[in-house]
């Protein structure tokens, strides 16, 4: 059965495959650590900081 069969013939199980994959996400955004986040996107905003010094 092909991906687009699947998802035409059984739409509940569509939604609910992208609702776990989406819940999986939330849930692991969550829990990253500090270190693992990109640069710019800490809690005191560093990023905005350093670009405002320049000015």
């Amino acid at each position: 059965m092909s991906i687009l069969r699947l998802s035409v013939d059984r739409p509940v199980t569509t939604i609910m495959l992208f609702m776990s994959i989406g819940l999986l996400g939330l849930i692991s955004y969550t829990r990253i650590s500090q270190e693992l986040f990109p640069f710019g996107i800490s809690s005191d905003n560093d990023c905005y900081k350093i670009r405002r010094s320049r000015s």
